[in-house]
């Protein structure tokens, strides 16, 4: 079974990928660099601040062609910005416009921890810049997001956009295992695998491929590989670009250091602090989801079981007090208040807990972020969709475990030779 887009899907990625190329020219799109998460495009320290972020930015901007646009960057919410631009949202960054030759970025406090999320985040609104500077903004929002998605492969971002689109991230809490999955952008993670193999297939480079491998993530370099098998089989999808003959392309752009300055004191505005902010951070930047607490099933069961008792309760009274003689009259009542306990646990709203092994805390349906934990809520999830997790969780902590069988470990007690190692 293959993951990746369909064939309308293809037509309208490479179609929106060639209206690219003619609106920004052949040389960004064969010729420059694709950035990759290493010292070679990103040396700046790592600190955690909005002017850290800034200083991303930059490199990003530079890279778009956008070294003489000002900017600047907020983890606040923005004065200026339009209401769908509010912070609160729930995304993860913004680009609230080019005012007076400054375009006005923001970033949410609580993705500001990961500097390969900041990239990514950072990568989609640059592009979203990159757009407006270049009159292509489509009048749909939605369709404006997913060809800014595009947009990121055309502007060789295509490696930190398309890994965040899925991330998963596992590690050891305590005594238990906790696990990590992250997800941004509007496209979704096969579609932008194809574009990045679409590009990388129309650039040619062996080399440049496999650094492309070394630095996605296992999903995305498995539909990349998929990708550019299928694309390498069938030159449509590369002639549907329209590129000139290769003769006459310009020459691969080196990498070359670029210079970064700090901001100055109006173009960054830091977050306001955990405490400051009354916020609990202890998962911060990790990522859960939202479980339902129970079944619909579950609270008719529980509602019918709990009215029946009520009116059990009730006819044992009316028998006492000679209210009600007749037996049937005895089960009709019982009968009633069970039916109305099924509607009534039926009907009740539905909670959600957050599935931090650590907290379990009940959260709002719509909550982004658990209030207790910190962690940041993906979707809504079913009980059997958690009991898929973890049995994937399971299977991959067995396959990572590379101790050969051995009959005299037993079960939390390895043998001595075991034990040691």
């Amino acid at each position: 079974m293959s993951f990746l887009p369909t064939d309308e899907e293809r037509d309208w990625l490479g179609q929106s990928l060639r209206e690219l190329i003619r609106a920004g020219g052949i040389a960004q799109f064969v010729a420059a660099p694709i950035l990759t998460p290493s010292d070679d495009d990103f040396p700046d320290p790592w600190d955690g601040s909005v002017r850290a972020a800034h200083r991303i930015t930059q490199r990003l901007m530079q890279h778009a062609g956008l070294r003489d646009l000002r900017f600047s960057l907020t983890a606040l919410p923005d004065d200026e910005a339009t209401p769908e631009d509010a912070w609160d949202a729930g995304t993860a960054g913004w680009f609230s416009g080019i005012d007076d030759g400054r375009a006005r970025f923001g970033i949410q406090p609580k993705e500001i921890g990961d500097p390969d999320s900041v990239v990514g985040i950072m990568a989609h609104e640059v592009a979203h810049a990159w757009r407006e500077k270049h009159e292509l903004i489509d009048a749909d929002r939605n369709i404006e997001e997913h060809l800014t998605d595009v947009t990121t492969i055309f502007l060789g971002f295509g490696i930190f956009t398309t890994n965040a689109t899925e991330r998963y991230r596992s590690w050891r809490k305590f005594r238990a295992t906790a696990h990590q999955m992250k997800s941004m952008g509007y496209l979704p993670a096969p579609a932008m695998s194809w574009l990045l193999a679409l590009q990388a297939s129309a650039r040619g480079d062996k080399t440049e491929l496999t650094a492309l491998r070394h630095y996605l993530e296992p999903n995305q370099k498995g539909w990349l590989d998929e990708a550019v098998d299928v694309i390498a089989a069938d030159p449509r999808y590369v002639n549907a670009l329209m590129l000139p003959p290769r003769a006459t392309w310009p020459p691969a752009v080196p990498r070359r250091p670029l210079i970064v300055v700090d901001p100055r004191p109006d173009e960054v505005r830091e977050a306001p602090s955990a405490s400051e902010r009354g916020e609990t951070t202890r998962n911060a930047g990790q990522t859960a989801y939202r479980m339902e607490a129970s079944r619909p099933s579950t609270r008719l069961f529980v509602g019918a079981c709990l009215g029946a008792m009520g009116g059990t309760m009730f006819t044992l009274f009316s028998t006492t007090t000679g209210l009600i003689h007749e037996s049937k009259s005895l089960l009709v009542v019982v009968a009633v208040a069970a039916a109305v306990g099924a509607i009534a646990g039926a009907s009740r709203k539905q909670l959600y807990r957050c599935t931090d092994i650590t907290c379990h805390a009940v959260v709002a349906a719509d909550a982004v972020v658990c209030p207790s934990c910190g962690s940041s809520l993906a979707r809504t999830i079913t009980r059997s969709e958690w009991r898929e997790l973890q049995a994937q969780e399971f299977e991959r902590n067995a396959a990572a475990v590379d101790f050969p069988d051995c009959a005299d470990c037993q079960p939390e007690e390895p043998c001595a030779v075991h034990a040691v190692m």
